[in-house]
């Protein structure tokens, strides 16, 4: 088993990083020959791609026609592969985000909701609790991922163990169980 230096992992990391890139050559060439070099760059999380981010790109192109956008969708637990690739100029994701050379803005701030099909007998209540939610069985995003672990800190916080019947991998493939 070889285990490599931390110079060597950091050679790797930036390796990495520029290999990825390497397919962008010929579109950064081709905007360079058509005059159009202005790129902004930027890196959404998938549960607030289309909700926040979308509608701030419709509108910066409105407003900046001469500039390219370009708008990619990552997984937080690829976060610090594309922190530390320095691939895009702004990020748009659930906080915290813990890396010494990123400064964080907060937008805004929202509360966890929970969502049941129409006819549940949930649906009608203004507001619902941790204990609410004990004897319903829940879909939970995948282990590993940050909503999952606010998730189960609240029910941990309440001494609850929720009755799990499903795991996925997104809050929009949750949502759409949810309907179904």
């Amino acid at each position: 088993n070889l285990v490599p230096t931390p110079e060597g992992t950091a050679f790797y990391r930036e390796a990495g990083r520029i290999l990825d890139n390497l397919y962008e050559v010929p579109k950064i060439a081709a905007e360079i020959r058509a005059g159009r070099t202005e790129n902004l760059r930027i890196v959404a999380m998938p549960r607030i791609a289309q909700a926040l981010a979308s509608p701030a790109v419709a509108r910066f192109v409105q407003d900046f026609p001469d500039v390219g956008v370009s708008l990619d969708v990552r997984a937080r637990r690829e976060a610090s592969k594309w922190l530390a690739g320095r691939e895009y100029d702004i990020g748009i994701g659930a906080l915290p985000v813990d890396h010494p050379e990123i400064r964080t803005e907060l937008l805004l701030r929202v509360r966890a909701q929970a969502i049941v099909p129409a006819d549940h007998p949930l649906a009608e209540a203004e507001t619902l609790s941790v204990d609410d939610l004990a004897e319903v069985p829940v879909i939970r995003l995948m282990h590993g991922l940050l909503l999952r672990d606010q998730l189960d800190d609240m029910f941990q916080s309440a001494g609850i163990l929720p009755k799990h019947q499903c795991e996925v991998a997104s809050s929009s493939l949750a949502c759409a169980l949810v309907a179904d």
